[in-house]
């Protein structure tokens, strides 16, 4: 996946660090879709969940093309899906439509 003659190092680590602020928007959308859960709102985490993994191959597929190293390429889409999950449950709860959950 790696080119010759790139450093290694800088390409792990900048995988490395994308990760790990996945990890961070992972855990505050878990939070989130648990609530809707709780709520009994399954279609509507479905829909969410549904568009936020579809941003992984819309970002994979649209970069291929791009001079971006394929395993940062993989490392943003990966960081989309999550990110992407909890901006549309926050603006699901915060919408009127959201407000009525109980």
């Amino acid at each position: 996946i790696i080119a010759a003659g790139l450093d290694v190092h800088d390409i792990t680590f900048t995988y490395w660090l994308i990760q790990v602020w996945k990890f961070v928007g992972t855990q505050v959308n878990m939070v989130l879709v648990g609530f809707i859960f709780g709520a009994l709102e399954f279609n509507t985490a479905g829909w969410m969940m549904a568009a936020g993994v579809g941003v992984t191959p819309l970002i994979w597929f649209t970069g291929l093309s791009t001079s971006i190293e394929p395993l940062i390429l993989f490392a943003f889409a990966e960081f989309g899906q999550p990110y992407v999950t909890l901006i549309l449950s926050v603006l699901y709860l915060t919408s009127p439509l959201g407000s009525t959950l109980e």
